[in-house]
């Protein structure tokens, strides 16, 4: 309700997606033994895909495993991986009501 100086302002409503939230763990340990990435999304999100990315470099993606979320909305991932160092990333794309989001790690496997 403005007042004398200041008239009464309104505009339309927006809706703002937040985006999806992503928690995780990694294994560590020798190349020899499958890393194991794990972890939970925020809000729940069962059913839908997450996949589990190599950084290159370049910056490009390169996909090595997808999986689908669980009914309490969390996801395991198992990937062999030669010895070196990785930059990786879990990511979702968006779903009603979210937008998209990741996370990114690095890990030495020796």
């Amino acid at each position: 309700d403005g007042d004398g100086s200041h008239p009464v302002a309104s505009s339309a409503a927006r809706r703002i997606n937040g985006a999806v939230r992503i928690k995780l763990s990694a294994s560590t340990g020798a190349a020899t033994t499958p890393l194991l990435v794990s972890g939970v999304v925020g809000p729940n999100k069962a059913g839908r895909t997450i996949t589990l990315y190599r950084v290159l470099s370049t910056g490009a993606l390169q996909t090595l495993a997808n999986t689908r979320c669980a009914s309490d909305s969390t996801f395991h991932f198992s990937v062999r991986l030669a010895r070196g160092s990785y930059t990786l990333q879990v990511a979702m794309v968006a779903t009603p009501g979210n937008a998209a989001g990741a996370s990114r790690f690095a890990i030495t496997r020796s």
